[in-house]
């Protein structure tokens, strides 16, 4: 009775055992694969949102340069605005539409720099383009063409009152010539988008990111990725809720391969 029990235990040990072992053994490279798999597809993940961020952003700014293409390269505009300013044309043409979902900041600018004319969020403001926007807008102004008969805009993401605005500027330039041409450099206008919570919440449904906001300035710690002005200096963090599609594949999946392997555990016992 002893030797048969010994030998049943030898049996369990020679047969049983390896095969625990190896139903461990697949279980773990399984847990691993899946593991991968799962960290892959979601950096994946996270790299297409980044992307569908820088999108949406560029987006933005291609729409404000396109209407400051329509305001600025135009006869009227330099007719009223191109050396000595209308101010009731202006007031009226940009002025009181900075309340409209275009743009919420205007100014005239000399091109010596020195504001002409402000409004915010349609009403007339005394702040100057360079004192709203910082010192940055210099820049951008002193990147547009000296030349007065070529039109161009110039687009950069600012930090303007703790807000990320999207800036274009232009300079006033004819569209015909019907209308003189200005000797030397002509105003320019500079049109301010504010990037709002409705902003984000619809580039997120168009782009599909989840949660998307703003922190002003590089945070490390917000654990985003830091949206760049033109010329390559930190604006903003936009952080997002990464949807994770790998961890909810892992999920769905592992509970029906552990399954899987212990059947197949339970299938070679009774052979081996």
């Amino acid at each position: 009775m002893r030797e048969r029990a010994i030998q049943g235990l030898s049996a369990l040990l020679l047969i049983a055992m390896p095969l625990v072992l190896a139903g461990a053994a697949m279980v773990w490279s399984t847990t691993r694969m899946l593991d991968g798999i799962s960290s892959s597809v979601d950096a994946q993940e996270h790299a297409r949102a980044w992307e569908a961020v820088n999108s949406g952003f560029e987006s933005a700014r291609d729409h404000l340069a396109g209407m400051a293409e329509d305001n600025a390269h135009w006869d009227d505009a330099v007719i009223h605005a191109g050396t000595v300013p209308d101010a009731e044309w202006i007031d009226g043409m940009w002025g009181i539409t900075t309340q409209d979902s275009n743009y919420d900041a205007f100014f005239l600018v000399r091109p010596d720099g020195t504001t002409l004319s402000s409004y915010v969020n349609g009403v007339k403001d005394r702040s100057t383009a360079q004192a709203f926007f910082g010192q940055r807008l210099g820049k951008l102004l002193g990147d547009l063409p000296q030349d007065s008969s070529i039109f161009e805009t110039k687009t950069s993401l600012m930090l303007a009152g703790g807000s990320v605005y999207s800036v274009v500027a232009a300079p006033l330039v004819p569209n015909s010539e019907a209308t003189r041409r200005v000797d030397g450099r002509t105003n320019m206008v500079v049109f301010g988008h504010r990037i709002s919570p409705d902003d984000l919440a619809k580039m997120g449904r168009q782009f599909i990111v989840d949660g998307l906001t703003l922190v002003p300035g590089k945070n490390e710690g917000a654990g985003g990725s830091v949206l760049l002005d033109a010329w390559g200096a930190p604006v903003a963090t936009a952080t997002w809720t990464d949807r994770k599609p790998g961890v909810a594949a892992r999920n769905e999946y592992a509970a029906s391969a552990f399954a899987l392997l212990l059947a197949l555990i339970a299938v070679m016992l009774p052979v081996s």
